[in-house]
């Protein structure tokens, strides 16, 4: 880098997004009016934000699902990048590991074809901050991750390791330079490669602002009760540890909701997350509406790790943007009947700068979502103590909007169905598509997702399956459609044996192939997982007619399955119930007698 020190050179930075008139009042291109904005003095400071935690942290999205425009190199924001695989958690060393400061790429994630939300998190902070006078990032990034890694093990702060009263495990703990204290190894290295991203700005002339943290974390805990049952003091210790680290009672905190169903205790962590963010006065980040990985059950897929760090970085710079929002770009808006609670947190904005970015909604404005129909309503952001509002148009539609809410009137009037006696299934036919909702009463519900690299992902017979059997012909060229208690989508291709499971599924599944991009779905999960005593299960799916090829559907036929998984705690065990089917035997999918015409369930 060649940055010219900005004590040495006197720059007095300007404010970046303001309007020719501080007082000008911002409207929206429907006329729509704001608040007069009052522009808060731009400092000349770098900004650090700190992105922290576990695999989901470190990143597992594939660098191959990224545009090319995300996969470019990102000259506005900087990185300090450090951390371990699961596999190297054994041998963290003392002190951070030869790091350096480099531009944000998209080859920054447990491998180098795999990235992290540091990647969506630059494309809002480089917007937001942009250069200094000399052409060089004013924000930067200070990642520090370790797939696999937990609280109990390696995370524990100075607090929680001084306290007897909790059960961890100890054997690691190192005595951090600094704090002369005792703390966990993951936590000694965090704290030191803080301390070296603030000494490299300061040895270039820059004073350092942290604009906060931002933590992912928990699966690998929320397996074990025992790491569980110290999880949330443990966590709030950290919290309070760090912020006391760095100097600032009041450093911003962003704790992102987990995603996966496949730990035992993954219903409770989030809870617990939830209720450590609002003891603590964090920021709580839901991911209720992003997916996993379409190989793993795991972590973030390409798309939602790209949002998510959006999110991220825009609620925390929400906290400090001085600049005028001028209109909400946000294009097709929607919902279905009464489902005004799923109205998008974050919506796209333009600045008065010409910059365009996601920011996060602070309410809308009531309006009648009870009839379809496009509805006129506000949107309102408290920015940085100021307040816009914005009128906006919202598509209420009478299908289904899938998010694992199966109480929506859509479904109100639908036919029901029961597969054996656990699962209570409803359709909703449309012209593009089939929505699938089924809630299912099942107290024992696996969503193991440790072997997901083996042939169907490690789903089949493993984990609880919703399969669905669709063909607009014969058996021979019928799709097959799996969703699992995990969360995972298989769509196999016509007439694929799934009886005979062999390494060729993955090569057959057109989820895997990128052709099944408008289906979607979602499974909500309910109590503990894999042995512990479930509270049932809701699964809804949208079967998209456009991605199959079917374009005449009135002579679609289709065989459903409850593939149930039973876990007596050593060994599972496998039964099926079926609605549809007028005999059952090992091949039920290639018996064409065994499918009903749609037309008869809807």
């Amino acid at each position: 880098m060649n940055i010219k020190p900005l004590a040495l050179a006197g720059l007095s930075l300007f404010l970046l997004a303001s309007c020719d008139d501080p007082n000008s009042e911002s409207t929206s291109r429907d006329g729509s009016s704001t608040s007069i904005v009052e522009t808060i003095p731009e400092d000349d400071k770098v900004h650090l934000v700190i992105l922290a935690g576990a695999s989901n942290a470190r990143g597992k999205a594939l660098n191959s699902d990224l545009s090319a425009a995300d996969k470019a190199e990102n000259e506005l924001v900087q990185i300090l990048n450090d951390g371990y695989r699961m596999e190297n958690l054994g041998f963290v060393g003392d002190e951070p590991n030869n790091v350096r400061l480099q531009n944000v790429t998209s080859s920054l994630g447990d491998g180098t074809t795999e990235f992290g939300p540091e990647v969506g998190m630059a494309q809002v902070m480089g917007k937001r901050y942009g250069l200094t006078e000399y052409d060089e990032p004013r924000s930067s990034i200070v990642k520090y991750s370790a797939c696999g890694s937990t609280f109990y093990d390696h995370w524990m702060s100075e607090t929680s390791v001084k306290d007897s009263s909790l059960h961890l495990n100890l054997n690691d703990v190192r005595t951090n330079p600094k704090l002369n204290e005792e703390v966990g190894p993951l936590t000694n290295n965090y704290y030191q490669l803080i301390d070296k991203a603030i000494e490299e700005y300061n040895a270039l002339g820059y004073d350092v602002k942290i604009d906060g943290v931002v933590f992912l974390h928990g699966e690998q805990d929320a397996k074990f009760s025992d790491n569980m049952e110290d999880y949330e003091t443990v966590f709030t210790n950290f919290i309070h540890d760090t912020r006391n680290y760095v100097g600032d009672d009041d450093l911003p905190f962003v704790i992102v909701e987990s995603l996966t169903n496949s730990a035992r205790y993954g219903n409770e962590l989030r809870v617990i997350q939830k209720r450590v963010a609002t003891n603590t006065n964090s920021i709580f980040v839901e991911t209720a509406d992003l997916h996993v990985n379409n190989f793993e059950p795991w972590h973030f897929d390409a798309s939602s790790t790209i949002e998510l760090g959006k999110r991220v970085a825009s609620e925390l710079i929400a906290l400090t943007d001085n600049r005028v929002i001028s209109e909400v770009t946000e294009e097709n808006i929607e919902i279905t009947i009464g489902g005004s609670s799923n109205l998008p947190q974050y919506l796209q904005v333009m600045f008065l700068d010409g910059e365009e970015e996601i920011v996060p909604v602070s309410s809308y404005e009531e309006f009648d979502d009870s009839t379809s129909g496009i509805k006129t309503t506000k949107v309102n952001f408290d920015y940085n103590g100021h307040h816009f509002d914005f009128d906006i148009e919202i598509n209420v539609k009478e299908t289904p909007f899938v998010d694992g809410d199966l109480s929506e009137s859509a479904y109100a009037s639908a036919k029901a169905f029961k597969l054996g006696e656990k699962v209570n299934v409803k359709l909703v036919n449309s012209d593009k598509g089939l929505f699938v909702a089924t809630d299912i009463d099942d107290d024992d519900i696996s969503t193991d997702g440790e072997d997901w690299h083996n042939n169907d992902l490690g789903q089949m017979n493993v984990n609880d399956d919703l399969e669905i059997y669709i063909t607009d012909s014969d058996v021979d060229n019928r799709y097959s459609i799996m969703l699992s208690s995990a969360n995972l989508l298989r769509v196999y291709d016509r007439g694929f044996d799934t009886t005979n499971i062999t390494s060729t599924m993955p090569t057959n599944n057109l989820v895997i192939q990128g052709r099944t991009t408008n289906f979607s779905h979602q499974v909500k999960t309910q109590g503990e997982m894999n042995g512990g005593v479930a509270n049932g299960m809701k699964m809804e799916l949208f079967i998209s007619y456009e991605d199959l090829g079917f374009t005449e559907t009135s002579n679609l036929k289709v065989l459903f399955e409850y593939n149930d998984v039973s876990f007596d705690g050593t060994s599972k065990t496998n039964s099926s119930s079926y609605y549809g089917a007028s005999s059952i035997n090992d091949s039920y999918e290639l018996d064409i007698s065994n499918y009903i015409n749609l037309t008869e369930l809807l």
